[in-house]
């Protein structure tokens, strides 16, 4: 009979197309279930339980993703419209599901007011390296607000490779070339953040000497800058220190720039820095401004070479305001008492900056004896500034004592 032929067919057949053929009505049961479910969403839509959304999810098919992407719009609450995005996510490597998920993403990305909607849209399509990050890239070069374009490019930079070179060159634009849009019309410069991001893509592709390019000619972004930096440091490059040198010599690059290179130096060239540094704290702002003064105090004080510590505690209390200052800084992680008692004198200094170093010095020692004079300051500050500095250096020494509170 009909079934004796069937079962004669069946084992004359390749074990897959059994198995395939056997599963056939499971597969169209279950298929027949999530159509069920995705029509009942469609119908109820904000009035439907939650977790009918993750249901329809878990089918992983195109006709699911595809039935999601339709009751995102149907539905109206954000509540619904999150779940549905969140879901989305599930189909990003999907091969027959993914191309509709990952649209409906790229669309909701593109015009959500709301930004968890706008995040997890954007984190949905960072999770495909293929159609996800290709939907990115046009994110990032559409005319969208850059509201939306840096969080793209922050994803699309999760998934660089060697692919994504030329483009993030084009962005960084380093040479700053103007460019003109499709309409032929000039574009306005990049947006700093997208630049920074592009450089980030960049940075395991560009040779050391592609990296000092970008030290020495990037002149809109010194952020850029103190990357190209870091980067060859962490690389252990050759010529690491001898740019780092370059750097903190430039009197035209920012504090923060010239602060990073000092801290290559000090790890190149430990003590023997320290000569150098002490130079550079000498000058005036316009040559070391004050945030670089900082950061050379800080490399100075850790250095635990005794010439220089002996050279650096004659510092204290001479020279102009900012030298004082500095030294006050230099010293901080010094224990000497004779040291201490010169750091309490500065406590009469005329400069209101010296003062404030000076209290704060002996705040972090938790000198106790300089108690009287910081009281004294408190009382009869001698600029309204004086309250404050002699408050916080009071209250580090004192701590939570109930007196004092």
């Amino acid at each position: 009979d009909r079934r004796e032929v069937l079962l004669s067919v069946l084992s004359r057949a390749p074990l897959p197309f059994v198995a395939a053929l056997l599963a056939l009505p499971t597969l169209l049961c279950a298929q027949a279930g999530t159509d069920a479910l995705i029509a009942q969403l469609k119908k109820e839509k904000d009035d439907a339980d939650l977790a009918i959304v993750q249901q329809i999810a878990r089918a992983g098919s195109r006709e699911a993703a595809i039935g999601l992407a339709e009751a995102y719009d149907a539905v109206a609450t954000l509540l619904f419209r999150r779940e549905i995005c969140k879901e989305l996510q599930r189909f990003a490597n999907v091969t027959e599901a993914q191309q509709p998920a990952l649209d409906k993403l790229a669309q909701i990305a593109g015009s959500a007011e709301d930004e968890v909607l706008r995040d997890t849209a954007l984190q949905g399509l960072g999770l495909s390296p293929t159609v996800g990050k290709q939907l990115l890239r046009q994110l990032v070069a559409s005319k969208a607000s850059d509201e939306l374009r840096e969080p793209a490019m922050r994803e699309h930079v999760k998934l660089a490779d060697a692919g994504d070179v030329e483009w993030y060159r084009e962005l960084w634009n380093l040479e700053q070339k103007q460019k003109k849009d499709a309409q032929g019309e000039i574009a306005p410069p990049e947006l700093d953040a997208i630049r920074q991001l592009a450089f980030e893509g960049l940075l395991k592709h560009l040779s050391e000497a592609e990296l000092i390019d970008a030290v020495k000619n990037e002149r809109r972004d010194p952020k850029i800058r103190r990357r190209a930096l870091d980067w060859m440091d962490r690389q252990k490059m050759a010529k690491t220190a001898e740019t780092a040198e370059w750097v903190l010599g430039r009197v035209d690059f920012s504090g923060a720039d010239r602060a990073e290179a000092a801290r290559i130096v000090y790890d190149h060239d430990g003590a023997k820095a320290v000569g150098k540094f002490l130079e550079l704290a000498k000058k005036r702002d316009d040559q070391t401004p004050g945030d670089l003064r900082v950061a050379l105090a800080a490399l100075v004080a850790q250095c635990s070479d005794d010439a220089v510590q002996k050279k650096v505690k004659k510092l204290v209390g001479k020279g102009k305001p900012f030298e004082k200052v500095f030294a006050l800084q230099a010293t901080a992680d010094l224990k000497d008492d004779k040291l201490v008692a010169a750091i309490r004198k500065e406590l009469g200094d005329k400069d209101p900056a010296v003062r404030a170093a000076a209290a704060a010095a002996l705040g972090a020692r938790r000198d106790r004896d300089a108690l009287p004079q910081l009281r004294a300051l408190l009382a009869s500050p001698q600029d309204p500034g004086d309250a404050r500095v002699a408050l916080e250096a009071i209250n580090a020494i004192e701590g939570p004592m109930s007196a004092w509170l």
